[in-house]
């Protein structure tokens, strides 16, 4: 008489439910990463301070502009009388005499340096959604979020050449991990006639947390 196959059944099925279990225990989230904000960092292009306000230049009073209602002055001796000059080409007028014939007035040398080209600003090629693996883990589990202003040089090849922090709240806790984020940034370099050029901007980065309780 054979032995029945229940037995065997009965613990392979016993020995693949504890597999199960024990793959699930393994697999489930920890109560702290389901606790955890995703976080975020935004990078926003801070527009260059417009030009100071040009004021227009005071008018005379009538006082002034009026020669006839400026008092007359009283001189205490007699205008010493000149002798007589005869200068030739000056006779008959300024515009008619040989020294100023031929003359034209002169353009100053930097008038054609002032003249700029088409310029094309320079353009953030990085994402900010590759950024948030540079979020402070310190930050990030006492759940902070702040703002980071940086002054970037961009050079013709459109990379950070140098990154220096302006404005940083809270003090002290994004500072390292903004100046990685510096490094990894790339831009389309500013052009100006087609030519790149290295230029400077200022760039805030924005550190949040999204989905904290």
């Amino acid at each position: 008489m054979s032995p029945s196959p229940l037995p065997s059944l009965l613990a392979a099925a016993i020995t693949f439910a504890l597999v199960l279990a024990a793959l699930g225990y393994h697999l489930r989230p920890s109560p702290e990463s389901l606790s955890q904000p995703s976080p975020s960092i935004s990078v926003r292009r801070v527009p260059p301070p417009p030009p100071p306000p040009q004021h227009d230049a005071p008018q005379p009073s009538p006082e002034d502009s009026d020669p006839a209602a400026a008092p007359e002055q009283q001189w205490s001796a007699a205008a010493p009388e000149l002798p007589g000059l005869d200068i030739p080409g000056l006779r008959s007028g300024l515009g008619e005499g040989p020294l100023l014939q031929g003359w034209q007035p002169s353009v100053p040398r930097y008038a054609e340096s002032r003249s700029q080209g088409v310029v094309q600003p320079a353009v953030r090629l990085t994402g900010s959604d590759v950024l948030s693996r540079f979020y402070p883990r310190a930050a990030r589990q006492r759940r902070q979020e702040g703002l980071t202003r940086l002054r970037l040089h961009i050079d013709q090849e459109g990379r950070v050449s140098e990154a220096e922090i302006i404005e940083s709240q809270p003090r002290g806790v994004f500072d390292a991990a903004a100046r990685s984020v510096a490094r990894q940034l790339r831009y389309q370099p500013q052009t100006v006639d087609g030519e790149a050029v290295p230029t400077v901007l200022i760039e805030e980065l924005q550190w949040r947390l999204d989905g904290g309780p």
